[in-house]
């Protein structure tokens, strides 16, 4: 395992092309908990030499993680990896969004009023179990 915690590389190289190698290994470490949300990446000298790949396939690679919402630079600190789930739950979104039916819409309704009753209960300091527990029941799919 390399110093600081990237994903191992294998030999054989990867014919989808280097900065996907190297993108999905970060993603990779971030998945396998060998790199934690938050955590500062590598120089971009001590990635090129673990991946064995030049300057530019590593800024290409930082580049693709930050357009995927899977890093941040912070100019003058450094990259830092963000949490996998971000990236995920935008593309999740998204799909329901498409993918979504009448009987879903009238689920969002109701998941509404109980989300309101639920805020308004607490705002009147008033019990506010009933509407959470109305706003955790399973809705139609």
């Amino acid at each position: 395992m390399a110093p600081f915690a990237l994903k191992e590389r294998t030999e054989a190289r990867h014919p989808r092309g280097l900065v996907t190698e190297v993108v999905d290994s970060l993603a990779g470490s971030i998945r396998e908990g060998q790199l934690q949300p938050g955590t500062k990446l590598p120089t971009e000298s001590e990635i090129m030499s673990h991946f064995g790949v030049s300057r530019t396939v590593v800024r290409e690679a930082i580049y693709k993680l930050q357009a995927s919402a899977l890093a941040e630079t912070r100019h003058g600190i450094g990259t830092f990896m963000l949490e996998l789930r971000i990236s995920l739950e935008t593309e999740i979104a998204g799909l329901a969004a498409l993918r979504r039916t009448p009987d879903n819409l009238l689920a969002m309704k109701a998941m509404k009023a109980a989300l309101d009753a639920f805020q308004e209960s607490i705002h009147q300091d008033s019990d506010a179990v009933p509407p959470d527990f109305q706003f955790h029941w399973k809705w139609p799919t």
